[in-house]
């Protein structure tokens, strides 16, 4: 069955947003027409269209304001992140001074373990070198003590058989010459 309804004209677009001298008073007149003289380009001023004009700016002015404050959430991001690179800048910094403070001490110990190595080598060089001097003294003493030992036993041996007798016999004044 056909619909007994007729079909309604959509409303007119909503007009550009008022500049600050329609906002403040409106208008009743309609506005002058454009240079071509086409019927849909008047524009007439309605109750419609100047509820249409309030509701457009009230959603552009909260639109502004949203914007303002989405850009100023910006900047205060752009300057927390630049101090967060400046911050790991100063560490990364810091970081590396302290990395090459350690180096240097690693280095200066072991400078200083080395020379003190370098310094009780030299030392048991040198000791072991007084020891050795030492040792071919005692060993010529040594060796002086033995001749003269093997000597005085060879002495009391010829006095033994000279005097015949098992016992010391005047071997006293031998070894007291000695």
């Amino acid at each position: 069955m056909p619909s007994t309804t007729t079909p309604r004209k959509p409303p007119p677009p909503p007009p550009p947003p008022p500049t600050t001298a329609t906002a403040t008073a409106p208008t009743t007149a309609p506005a002058p027409a454009p240079a071509s003289s086409s019927p849909q380009a008047t524009i007439t001023t309605t109750p419609i269209t100047l509820l249409w004009a309030h509701e457009l700016r009230r959603e552009s002015l909260e639109l502004a304001a949203r914007l303002a404050a989405a850009e100023r959430t910006i900047a205060a991001l752009t300057a927390q992140l630049q101090d967060v690179r400046a911050q790991v800048h100063r560490v990364s910094a810091l970081q590396q001074a302290e990395v090459k403070e350690m180096d240097r001490r690693v280095q200066r110990a072991e400078d200083l373990v080395r020379g003190e190595v370098a310094t009780g080598v030299g030392c048991l060089r040198r000791g072991r070198g007084r020891v050795l001097l030492l040792v071919l003294r005692l060993r010529g003493r040594v060796g002086v003590w033995i001749v003269v030992v093997v000597v005085v036993v060879e002495k009391v041996k010829v006095k033994v058989k000279e005097k015949g007798r098992g016992g010391m016999g005047g071997m006293e004044s031998v070894v007291v010459r000695w």
